[in-house]
């Protein structure tokens, strides 16, 4: 049989043939290997908003013919060599918290995402310069051990999450004070958070406008109006199947005796 296998953002898709119901997801991977260039350890698998993990098989996942499997690419991070010769005292703490940032796919980036990095996730940096430029703090809206939501916001979905550490960004000396100019006190905070359902991630830093309070009410629907930013499960790929949560705008709402609808601008990505 075959399946369809593509990436988050949607911009890549291959066919992915000579396949059965018994096989393994590490040998799907390897195929995907092939047409996608991408290494086994850095795919991230998802069908009907579940993860793929090895050892299970097609079947285990009721994967069938034509199906689409979605493909989130963790970027791999090349860290530099230690400098000189002294003892590695905290490098396992660091190291632990290093982590791989996801993307819907590393094979092609747009001039825009290069440029931008506003709220962006990131991998933990290793090092001195790091020390440097960033210090620990208590200005955050959200402090150290909080439950949270972030986003990712290469897919733009919300996922749970706890803050791990809080820092600020330091001034430069060289760095001119206006009075006239100065931040947000959220606009130089990042989070350290690590996500609820992937602890394979580490820790990665998010930007402040990319963490919020964990969504915990269930709005009822006399309680909808249009133009509300609600939370919505969506699957881009098959809107009956059970997704991510999304923020979406409400453009529309309808009811009659048997039926209610909703119309929403959902923003993936």
């Amino acid at each position: 049989m075959w399946i369809q296998v593509r990436t988050m953002d949607g911009k890549v898709a291959h066919t992915v043939d000579s396949l059965s119901r018994l096989t393994k997801v590490e040998e799907l991977r390897k195929k995907i290997q092939e047409l996608f260039h991408v290494e086994p350890g850095l795919q991230r698998l998802f069908y009907r908003g579940k993860q793929m993990e090895d050892g299970h098989t097609l079947f285990d996942y009721d994967v069938r013919l034509n199906d689409t499997i979605q493909l989130l690419v963790r970027q791999s991070l090349v860290l530099p060599a230690p400098s000189g010769g002294g003892p590695g005292g905290g490098s396992k703490e660091r190291d632990s918290e290093l982590s791989d940032t996801d993307s819907g796919c590393c094979l092609a980036q747009s001039e825009s995402d290069k440029s931008s990095n506003s709220g962006e996730a990131a991998a933990e940096p290793e090092g001195k310069a790091d020390e440097e430029e960033w210090d620990e703090t208590e200005l955050g809206l959200y402090k150290a051990g909080e439950y949270v939501d972030a986003r990712d916001t290469n897919m733009g979905a919300w996922f749970e999450a706890k803050v791990i550490r809080v820092t600020r960004k330091v001034p430069a000396q060289d760095e001119p004070c206006s009075s006239t100019s100065s931040p947000k006190p959220e606009d130089d905070i990042v989070y350290h958070v690590k996500y609820d359902d992937y602890p394979e991630n580490g820790v990665v830093q998010m930007n402040s406008r990319n963490v919020r309070a964990r969504a915990r009410h269930i709005i009822k629907w006399q309680d909808l109006a249009v133009g509300q930013t609600v939370m919505v499960n969506y699957n881009p790929d098959n809107p009956k199947d059970r997704g991510f949560w999304y923020d979406a705008e409400i453009l529309r709402k309808r009811e009659t005796r048997t039926v209610r609808e909703l119309h929403a601008n959902v923003r993936i990505g």
